[in-house]
């Protein structure tokens, strides 16, 4: 028996039943922060570009949203969420895909990272969100103490995960999303970097209302995550 594979099947058991778990949150966005800029979510269009697992399609399927689910690959934990809300659109392949649609809601979960040209992503968001929509940008911080453990060591790739591309400063995020006409409105630190592997997806079965995480002081080295909420610039045009 191959352990490891055994063990991660485990975890994704665990993830795909708990995977609707928490209502009160979209990703790391609490409802609250949301709704000052969405007075109600009932009815409103949801992409979550990168839905990986499904948690967040779930959670907004779950408040009446009209969700659209888009990945490159389709997860065995995605799949299952679509067979439980058949309602959710799943678009699994090439980005052309996509409809091209105005949405309320667009969230990113650490996405930006993997795509070879991240303005590309951006500005593709700023064409297909509605004027009074919202973007839920999720990125990792360079400045987190797995990226320094690996640029210490001098990894061929110095970043968290080797499929990354990039990791971001608050500054080049912040740039980007500025250039492709976005107006950043909150902004906050998430997450517990630590160089151990899948430490991800153990935390997260481990705390998934990530009650720890809040609770600990943002030295520079801990949290790995960058969110941004986003309004369209409508000063700008879309690139």
């Amino acid at each position: 028996m191959n352990f490891k594979k055994y063990i991660r099947g485990k975890l994704n058991q665990l993830r795909i039943k708990n995977v609707s778990r928490n209502q009160k949150n979209i990703g790391r966005f609490e409802i609250k922060k949301i709704n000052q800029y969405l007075n109600h979510l009932d009815g409103k269009t949801f992409l979550d570009f990168g839905c990986g697992f499904g948690e967040e399609c779930c959670q907004a399927h779950m408040k009446n949203m009209k969700v659209i689910a888009y990945d490159i690959n389709l997860y065995p934990e995605m799949k299952k969420v679509n067979d439980i809300y058949p309602l959710i659109k799943l678009k699994i392949g090439d980005i052309s895909i996509i409809d091209n649609f105005k949405y309320d809601l667009i969230h990113s979960h650490h996405v930006l990272e993997h795509c070879s040209d991240d303005m590309k992503i951006l500005n593709f968001f700023r064409k297909n969100i509605k004027d009074e929509g919202i973007i839920l940008l999720t990125v990792p911080s360079i400045i987190n103490l797995s990226t320094l453990i690996k640029r210490i060591l001098g990894g061929a790739n110095k970043f968290s995960d080797n499929s990354h591309f990039r990791e971001y400063t608050l500054e080049e995020i912040s740039w980007k999303l500025e250039k492709s006409g976005f107006i950043i409105k909150d902004f906050f630190t998430s997450g517990i970097a630590l160089p151990i592997k899948g430490w991800g997806l153990i935390s997260r079965l481990l705390d998934p209302s990530r009650r720890i995480e809040k609770f600990i002081p943002n030295f520079f080295f801990v949290h790995d995550s960058l969110n941004f909420i986003c309004l369209p610039d409508k000063n700008k045009s879309p690139i």
